[in-house]
């Protein structure tokens, strides 16, 4: 009996102390191009805006699709636009998604090798939910993207992002949900 209460104790221990430290260390993520990219992908899901812009340079472009500019979309944003365009998103200020749900598949591949300082991993696919607060339709987008990566003192950061549109977009699949691209939810 005293042994159980003994494990129960040091369980509950375990559990509060990790508890308190919280989630990983994102900077520690930062040391892999995986882990940007998953990063990435939690910031998007929390709309967390203060951690995205953590993984992007100052000197960041994130690049449309020729589908959307066919649309009348710009080529790029540059780092300002894309922020501003995420704050507007993530925030109730803006469009304000009241979800966002992000899945990147990302594929196998070698980490760099030390000394690599820049490194495009390409074609990810991705499934992007985002529910506007404004008009309750659920925009989807599910084609590919690729980052080139810049690592400075040991850590990446994201430079260029291009989304790809490979397909056909039909622009709705019924009232409640319309099919787009990751452009198009930019510029919302």
């Amino acid at each position: 009996m005293r042994n159980k209460l003994l494990t129960l104790a040091l369980l509950f221990v375990s559990v509060f102390v990790l508890s308190c430290i919280g989630p990983a260390d994102p900077i520690l993520h930062r040391e892999t191009v995986r882990g940007v990219i998953g990063l990435l992908e939690d910031y998007y899901n929390s709309a967390s805006v203060g951690g995205y812009q953590t993984y992007l340079l100052s000197i960041f472009t994130f690049h449309f699709s020729e589908h959307d500019q066919n649309q009348g979309l710009p080529a790029t944003y540059d780092y300002t636009e894309d922020v501003a365009s995420t704050r507007s998103l993530f925030e109730h200020e803006g469009i304000g998604a009241d979800n966002i749900d992000l899945t990147f598949a990302i594929p196998e591949f070698d980490e760099p090798a030390e000394g690599t300082n820049t490194f495009k991993v390409e074609l990810i696919p991705y499934d992007l939910y985002v529910t506007n607060s404004l008009d309750q339709i659920t925009y989807h987008a599910q084609h590919t993207c690729s980052f080139e990566l810049i690592r400075i003192d040991g850590n990446w950061y994201i430079s260029q992002w291009w989304d790809e549109v490979h397909g056909y977009i039909t622009g709705g699949s019924g009232e409640q949900m319309k099919e787009t691209t990751w452009g198009q939810i930019k510029s919302m």
